[in-house]
Parts: structure tokens; C-alpha cells; sequence
């Protein structure tokens, strides 16, 4: 077997400049009321905790992952509509998410509009990601 590896600052030498662009997104009731309700639950978990309480610390940080997963939710579809304004000036995307859930939901609004990209997430057999990345090199 064979271990590659890149430093960062190699990496950072074939990829195209980053470009970083900041929206005001609109968000629909349904998500803002979902995200008062997670940021309700993260101010409850804050008030009852106590200072050598790990269960607390294990609770603090659910709430605060559902806070940040029910905000991404709500950028789904100004991540979508995004990505088909750079899909028409460019051949391809990578998008980031910390969340599973979040990319299989902009992979499948983007497949619902005609695109035809993969999604490479922890859940992708390692045998399948070199081939992924290789054709994604290719475009």
C-alpha cells in the first residue's frame, strides 16, 4: 500500500483562488420557528447545568448542534439557488456542510434541478472517494 501526502499550502497551489461571497438569507416561518424553539431548548439546557456536571456539558452541546443544524436547514435553499448560479458560469462546486443531513438535502434539490454532481460525505465507502475526487480533477 502507498500513503500520499500534501501539505496544506500544496494543496492550496492547484485549487482556484477561493472566493468567499456573504447573502442575507430569507428564512421561511417554519425554520425561524424551528430555530426559537432549538435556541428555547439551548437556554434551558444553560440555566439547569451545573459547574462539574458532564451530562450538562453532553447536553449544552446537543442543544447547541441542533441550534446550528435547524440554521442550516433554513440556508438549504439559498445554498442550492447559489450553487446553480456558479454551476452556470463554471463546471463544477464543492459545498461544505458540517451536517449529513444538510448535504444529502442540497445534493437532492440539486439533482431534482437537473444537476448531475455526487455527494462525498463519512458515509461514502473509502473504496468509492478516490474515484469520486478523481472524476471530479477531470471536469
Amino acid at each position: 500500500s502507498h500513503v500520499f501526502h500534501k501539505t496544506k499550502d500544496d494543496c492550496l497551489k492547484e485549487l482556484p483562488k477561493k472566493t468567499r461571497e456573504y447573502r442575507n438569507v430569507p428564512v421561511s416561518s417554519r425554520h425561524e420557528l424551528k430555530h426559537t424553539n432549538a435556541m428555547r431548548e439551548l437556554a434551558n439546557v444553560v440555566h439547569s447545568m451545573t459547574d462539574k456536571d458532564n451530562d450538562s456539558n453532553e447536553a449544552l452541546l446537543g442543544a447547541f448542534a441542533r441550534v446550528r443544524q435547524a440554521s442550516s436547514f433554513a440556508k438549504v435553499d439559498a445554498t442550492v439557488a447559489l450553487a446553480k448560479c456558479i454551476l452556470e458560469k463554471e463546471a463544477s462546486v464543492v459545498i461544505f456542510t458540517f451536517f449529513v443531513s444538510i448535504a444529502k438535502e442540497v445534493h437532492k434539490k440539486l439533482n431534482e434541478s437537473g444537476w448531475s454532481g455526487e455527494l462525498l460525505t463519512g458515509e461514502t465507502a473509502t473504496s468509492k472517494r478516490q474515484d469520486m475526487v478523481e472524476n471530479f480533477q477531470v471536469i
